[in-house]
């Protein structure tokens, strides 16, 4: 475990997090928190984990749950791309009550400080959906800067979505 404040831990994230993870995954909202894919509630925190723990064993990477006050306010995925692309993706959700209270930055500068020995040599990138102003000006609080804005997908009847791409230059 490692302490992220005094109110707050990061552990590895296993099987015992998935109730957590689905409880708070279901509140109203929730995409303005995180960037989580939405096909994920369907499938539920079982397959988050799943697959996060795959990418993990396959191509190195760290999964980590964050609790403050004993209560899971976030959850934290670093995975490598491959052995040549120089990039690790970093996937997050936080729990609504961290944004505008100044702790998700506090989480977000946490999670670059571990992972910076971790990704040493690497770039450390992250995508969100255009219209997240909450992480948007998180990520550019904490030093990431956008470096692209993107058509994903089709999402169903809303038809496109952009997303945006960002990069956090001091990975590397």
């Amino acid at each position: 475990m490692n302490t992220v404040s005094m109110m707050a831990k990061l552990e590895p994230l296993g099987w015992r997090h998935a109730p957590d993870i689905q409880r708070a995954v279901k509140e109203p909202g929730m995409r303005e928190c995180s960037n989580i894919p939405r096909g994920y509630l369907k499938n539920g925190a079982k397959s988050l984990i799943r697959r996060g723990l795959q990418q993990s064993k396959a191509k190195g990477g760290h999964m980590l749950a964050l609790y403050a006050e004993d209560d899971l306010a976030g959850v934290f995925n670093i995975q490598l791309e491959d052995d040549t692309s120089g990039w690790a993706n970093l996937y997050f959700w936080l729990e609504k009550k961290c944004w505008r209270s100044g702790r998700a930055k506090e989480y977000f500068r946490n999670i670059l400080q571990f992972a910076f020995p971790r990704l040493k040599g690497l770039r450390l990138r992250t995508s969100i959906d255009e219209g997240n102003t909450l992480c948007t000006r998180c990520l550019e609080g904490v030093g990431f800067e956008r470096v692209a804005r993107v058509k994903s997908r089709p999402s169903g009847p809303d038809g496109e979505e952009t997303e945006l791409i960002f990069e956090f230059p001091g990975c590397e």
